[in-house]
Order: structure tokens, then C-alpha cells, then sequence
């Protein structure tokens, strides 16, 4: 009798957003609703279900300023230039790697790029309940394909999919995970998924699908969400191919666009174009001449393109000789830009602590809201990876101070809380700042959970 019960608990909740959209039959409907009519624990999820949906196909999208967006793409280049030590036992086995490279490279098939190299998917933390065929997961816990998850309002859920696919599942959403290892597939019924894809190789795919179409990547950073009855792509590094249900086109969408899978009838076949720079007024009131615009530019284009082909020195070299006391025609504009990337070329080549110093010296007075701020939450990020719990969250709430309606205001405000969080301390009066301005955003379940926690006794 269980392990009918367990179906049709099973059954009951994998058909939910098909009942809630009208898409479940009459007599397969009938059923569904007798079970639920005998079942509390699915009764339950069904009407938290109905009171979420609305709420969550109302949510509104947001879009990443080109600071934020150029922050976090160094930071992408920063940790796959990161050289990993090797251990003396490592060291012996580099003749059998290059053995394997030249097996590659004639197409020999190796074990390490085959779909049996590659677990499918996993849970790797959550906030929260997540929920497997009525199941409570726990971190770690291995996913296989058919798998449905569900995950209620204030839970979130990070999945590792494949090889070198990350994703976290805002609740309440739904996800249906598909395909092998080599080629998987997220249905997303509801709710929202970010989604961090590192370089695929030629033989991998992935799709994330919604009701309106689906998406394909082969190396990004991107969202795809509901927004009342329409689906939706942002893209925040590289790009992506949508595609609308039914059809065969694929609309490119960029770093910086968001895209509708289920345009509305006014809108646009195109993607919506990239946000404006998040810069403040006084930047704007004295643009820099044409000559000096294009010294910066060039400067900026080379140091660039020298870190992302994993070159951070000669980016520092470019950047320190444009910087150099006596060069006229680098404006204050340009100095800010070449000072960022001189902070995030440090990062890269592994001094850290020099980086965090140039990123501090990034918070003056007559620097913008938005550089200030990018800088200071980069320092913390840094601070946080070194261990530095405390210097971390002094460096996030500036952050936070130096632009609170900023586009890293949630993310710093974040950092404060894992910060304390980690460092054992008080986190109670941070998580409920927190909640007030951002109640419903990606720290959420961590901040109530902090206040539901008991303190720890005075001293």
C-alpha cells in the first residue's frame, strides 16, 4: 500500500502545473483530485502551489549594469587562470596526460569524455525544503534523469548538471531534469533558473525549456523566468540561442538583452536592447574629446583582450603605462575604467592582496556610485576567499553605503549576512535589513532562516 500511495503522491505532483494550466484530461484530473482529497501532505502542497503562482508570474525582471556585467566576466577569466597545485603524485602521472592529449587529438575516445565520466546531476546545497517525488533531498544527493524538483516559496535549490553546468532554482519553481550528462535538459514549468555554463565541448548541449521555447548554450551566464504569462532570457556574459516554440529560428541574444520566449502582440521580434551604464550625472556633464576617448578605448581594448587570453601581466603593463604619472591625455573617466581592470589583472594572476588594495583605492570621493561600489563589493568577495570573515563584511556593508539603489546593492547586503554568518556572530539584525528591502531576493531563505535560528547565549 506505501509504495502505491507513493505514486500516486508522485504522480499528484509531477501533474500539478499541467492541472493548474489546464492541461491534464478530465478523467486523469478526476483522479488526481480524489488523491489529493485523501492525502494532507499533497493537499498541502497543492494550495501553496495556488497561492504562489500568481505571485510568482508576476515577478519583474532585472537587468546588470556593464560595470556589474564587466566584474563578473573577469571574475569568470580570474578563476579558470587560477593554477592548481600539483601534489608530487600528480606530478607523476603528466607523462599519461600528455599520452591522453594526443589521443584526443587523433580521436581516440577517453573515459574522461564519455557520458559515463560525467555524473548527471546533483544537489549541491539548498535552502529550505526541496522536494523529489515527495521526497525531502539533502545536499550531495545524486539526481537522475526524470527527476522532478520542487521548490517551495522561500527555498532555493543549486543543481551541478553535467560537466561544468551550475545552476540555482529560486522557489517556488518547478524543474524537470532530462537528456544524459553529455547533453542534458532543464524544463522549467515555474519559477526562475540562473545558470552558469563553462566552454561546452563540441559534443555537449544544453537546453533549458520553458512552455513558450527553449534556450541553447554552449558557454554563459543567463536567467530564464516567468513573468505573469510570458517566459523570458536575460543574458549577463556571452550569448545564447532562443528559440520560440514550434519554430525553427534562432534569435541571438547578448550579454546585457533579455529576450521573450511568448512575445506580447506589441513587442518585438528582436531582443530588447543592452541597458545604458550604470554611471552617475556627473560623468556625463563633461564627456571626454574625441582624442581622449580613443586613447582610453584602445587602451582599455588591449588590456582587455590581454586577459582574456590569461596574459595578466601584460594587461598590468598596458594599464600601469597608461596610468603613469605625466600622461595627459587619460581622463579622470578613463583612470577609473583602467584602475578596475588593473584591480581585476591582479586578481587574475593570483596577488590578491595587492588586488584588494587597488580595488580600495577605487572608494574616492570623486568616483562614481556604481564604480565605488563594484569595487568594494570585488575587495570582499577577495577578503571572504582568503578567509577574512570580518574585513569581508566591513568591506560589503560599504558597499551596500556607497550605493544603496545600486545593481550590486542585494548582492552586498548579501555578503554582509554570509559574512557574519560564517564568522559565528550575530547575523540577526542584518538578515532582517535584508528581508525589509529585498523580502523576496536571493538571500531570502538564508535570512529567515538566521532569524528563526535560537541565539547563542550571551556571555
Amino acid at each position: 500500500m506505501e509504495g502505491i500511495a507513493m505514486d500516486a503522491c508522485e504522480e499528484t505532483l509531477t501533474a500539478l502545473l499541467d492541472e493548474r494550466d489546464g492541461r491534464v484530461g478530465a478523467g486523469h484530473g478526476q483522479r488526481l483530485a480524489e488523491h489529493v482529497r485523501t492525502c494532507p501532505t499533497c493537499a498541502r502542497v497543492v494550495d501553496e502551489w495556488k497561492t504562489a503562482i500568481p505571485k510568482l508570474r508576476d515577478l519583474t525582471t532585472a537587468s546588470l549594469p556593464d560595470t556589474a556585467l564587466r566584474r563578473m566576466e573577469n571574475e569568470v577569466l580570474a578563476s579558470l587562470a587560477k593554477p592548481v597545485p600539483r601534489s608530487r603524485v600528480q606530478r607523476l602521472w603528466i607523462p599519461v596526460a600528455v599520452a591522453a592529449g594526443v589521443a584526443l587529438a587523433i580521436g581516440v575516445p577517453l573515459a574522461l569524455r564519455s557520458p559515463t565520466a560525467v555524473r548527471f546531476a546533483r544537489l549541491q546545497s539548498h535552502w529550505g525544503t526541496v522536494l523529489s517525488g515527495g521526497h525531502p533531498l539533502r545536499d550531495g544527493e545524486a539526481l537522475r534523469p526524470g527527476d522532478i524538483l520542487f521548490v517551495p516559496a522561500d527555498a532555493e535549490a543549486s543543481l551541478a548538471v553535467g560537466r561544468g553546468v551550475d545552476s540555482r532554482v529560486l522557489g517556488p519553481a518547478r524543474v524537470s531534469l532530462e537528456g544524459d550528462p553529455v547533453h542534458p535538459r532543464l524544463r522549467l514549468d515555474a519559477g526562475r533558473v540562473f545558470v552558469r555554463v563553462e566552454k561546452r565541448w563540441p559534443e555537449e548541449t544544453l537546453r533549458v525549456q520553458t512552455l513558450h521555447g527553449h534556450v541553447e548554450v554552449r558557454g554563459t551566464c543567463f536567467v530564464v523566468g516567468y513573468e505573469g504569462d510570458r517566459s523570458f532570457v536575460r543574458v549577463d556574459e556571452g550569448e545564447v540561442a532562443a528559440f520560440r516554440v514550434a519554430g525553427t529560428e534562432a534569435f541571438p541574444v547578448r550579454a546585457g538583452e533579455t529576450f521573450w520566449l511568448a512575445p506580447s502582440p506589441a513587442s518585438s521580434l528582436a531582443p530588447s536592447a543592452p541597458p545604458a551604464p550604470s554611471v552617475d550625472p556627473p560623468d556625463l556633464a563633461v564627456p571626454p574629446s574625441p582624442v581622449e576617448g580613443d586613447a582610453c578605448d584602445g587602451r582599455i581594448v588591449i588590456a582587455r583582450k590581454a586577459m582574456r587570453a590569461d596574459k595578466p601581466q601584460k594587461a598590468l603593463a598596458v594599464i600601469e603605462g597608461a596610468l603613469a604619472a605625466g600622461d595627459a591625455r587619460v581622463p579622470t573617466r578613463c583612470q577609473d575604467e583602467l584602475g578596475y581592470l588593473r584591480a581585476e589583472a591582479l586578481r587574475q594572476a593570483g596577488e590578491n592582496v595587492r588586488a584588494i588594495a587597488a580595488f580600495k583605492s577605487l572608494d574616492r570621493p570623486n568616483a562614481t556610485k556604481a564604480m565605488r561600489q563594484n569595487a568594494l563589493y570585488a575587495a570582499g568577495q577577495l577578503e571572504a576567499r582568503r578567509g577574512n570573515q570580518a574585513q569581508a563584511g566591513h568591506l560589503f556593508e560599504r558597499a551596500f553605503s556607497a550605493y544603496p539603489d545600486g545593481a550590486l546593492a542585494e548582492e552586498s547586503l548579501a555578503g554582509l549576512l554570509e559574512a557574519q554568518d560564517r564568522s559565528g556572530g550575530t547575523a540577526q539584525a542584518t538578515a532582517r535589513r535584508y528581508l525589509d528591502r529585498f523580502p523576496s531576493g536571493m538571500a531570502a531563505a538564508r535570512a529567515r532562516s538566521i532569524l528563526s535560528s535560537p541565539l547563542p547565549p550571551s556571555r
